[in-house]
């Protein structure tokens, strides 16, 4: 052998050495399986959309088609534009006057974009709720700030949520007006900033209601709140004296224009108002109260009648028989698929996650006390979808305040509707403000006539949650 010819020889096995080489170093820097499978499963996505069942969101929407409708704008042949509370937490107020609004289009041949002012209300329930706080600074004076009532009153402070009562104490005072009478603002869409403010001016005045003589704590409050009053003018604008439906109409005041315009309205007044309430924790048939839950003293107090959920079905169906929308609170974060608007807990799918439904998800008498439910949206339920029976409803027709939503998969337009499962009902939905008369068991009625045996919930109770 020549030694070109072993030269040669050299120079191959050392090319196929250094190939060898360079392929086990590449076979190296590619992923294994092993490596896949423990990069992050929903880097690129979220966990609500791994566990939405397609296939169970199509089964859903075909059925729903298939049902039959019961909806009162139908019946009236009414379309609404869809409300907007936007970048505030104003739904309770919203609910209750799109109520109104309802009633009022069908009863007085108004045009179909009247709307009442929800501005009106915040005016006036952030005015109200400032000098609230302020008196139970006061209340509380002696008591040193780490004493429970003053951490939770610094802590919580006020908010644009709300209830029922409050609902009932602004109107009762304050009346209501048009929405073209005090129209929206920056700072009612968007209440950020003003509430920023009011809860430092708010503070500030504590901190000095504390060091000054109880004796002049209440002169000392209305100079306080005379600042707020100028405070809310300026963001959200001056509250109308005189208001009419139409610009030629006779005019009243917003207490006047709510007493004997609205009120008079099948299902528009407060006076019979019930607030029923699922919470099976609790004794059942037994009003509840929360002291303090409010937003003026001396206002309507917190009542809640805890009830099964046949009951407060049944009454929900009687005041949709009778044309009345119902106003009502649930959580409304869980089982939500924004993209057709719709509120089902059977829609999703946990055999395939990492842990089950059960370990996930209490029952409602463990939800509440565990504050895995919280009663935190208030919408209308305004009709349901059903079979051949109307008294067993499986998916009720909810107004919402969210704005339109454009559905992806079924391409139409929800005007603002929400359509949730008479399941999510049952175990999302905690409570309903109905006319006494809706309530058909006579033993639950008799109940509640006496408020007498009411029982006095802690002020940090699940309950005492704004919506």
């Amino acid at each position: 052998m020549s030694k070109d010819k072993k030269t040669n020889k050299h120079s191959n096995s050392k090319k196929r050495t250094l190939q060898n080489k360079t392929q086990k170093k590449h076979k190296t820097r590619s992923p294994s399986k092993r490596q896949t499978s423990k990069s992050p499963q929903w880097s690129k996505g979220d966990i609500q959309s791994f566990v939405l069942s397609k296939k169970k969101l199509n089964i859903v929407l075909k059925k729903i088609k298939h049902l039959q409708k019961y909806d009162i704008l139908e019946k009236w042949n009414l379309y609404l534009p869809p409300s907007d509370q936007q970048k505030s937490g104003r739904c309770w107020l919203f609910a209750y006057l799109n109520h109104l609004r309802l009633k009022s289009i069908h009863h007085m041949k108004l045009p179909q974009t009247f709307a009442f002012s929800a501005s009106y209300m915040l005016f006036w329930d952030k005015y109200e709720k400032c000098k609230y706080f302020l008196q139970k600074i006061s209340k509380y004076a002696q008591l040193p700030l780490d004493d429970v009532n003053n951490h939770l009153l610094l802590r919580n402070m006020i908010s644009d949520g709300g209830t029922w009562n409050m609902i009932q104490n602004l109107v009762e005072k304050y009346g209501v007006v048009p929405y073209d009478s005090m129209k929206e603002s920056f700072h009612t869409i968007n209440t950020s900033q003003l509430h920023h403010y009011i809860c430092h001016y708010l503070k500030t005045s504590s901190q000095k209601i504390r060091n000054l003589p109880p004796t002049q704590h209440k002169s000392y409050i209305e100079k306080q709140m005379k600042k707020v009053y100028i405070l809310l003018v300026k963001a959200i604008g001056t509250p109308p004296k005189k208001v009419s439906f139409l610009q030629k109409g006779p005019q009243y005041s917003p207490r006047e224009f709510f007493k004997t315009q609205i009120a008079t309205l099948s299902g528009c007044s407060m006076s019979n108002k019930v607030v029923l309430i699922h919470v099976p924790h609790l004794k059942t048939n037994q009003y509840y109260t929360i002291l303090e839950l409010n937003n003026m003293q001396n206002g309507h107090p917190v009542l809640y009648f805890n009830t099964t959920m046949d009951a407060i079905k049944r009454s929900v169906l009687y005041e949709l028989s009778n044309d009345n929308p119902v106003w009502f609170g649930s959580d409304f974060g869980p089982f939500y698929h924004k993209e057709e608007a719709l509120l089902n807990n059977d829609i999703f799918d946990y055999s395939h996650f990492t842990m089950k439904k059960e370990d996930l998800f209490l029952d409602k008498k463990d939800s509440i006390p565990y504050y895995q439910t919280n009663i935190n949206h208030a919408m209308l339920i305004r009709g349901y979808y059903h079979n051949k029976a109307k008294s067993k409803p499986l998916y009720w027709i909810i107004e919402n305040s969210h704005n339109t939503i454009l559905k992806k998969v079924s391409f139409e337009n929800s005007h603002g509707m929400v359509t949730l499962s008479d399941s999510w009902f049952d175990k999302y939905v905690v409570m309903v403000a109905v006319d006494h008369k809706s309530v058909e068991n006579k033993t639950i009625r008799e109940k509640l006539k006496n408020t007498s045996s009411t029982i006095e919930l802690p002020k940090w109770s699940n309950l005492g949650e704004l919506l």
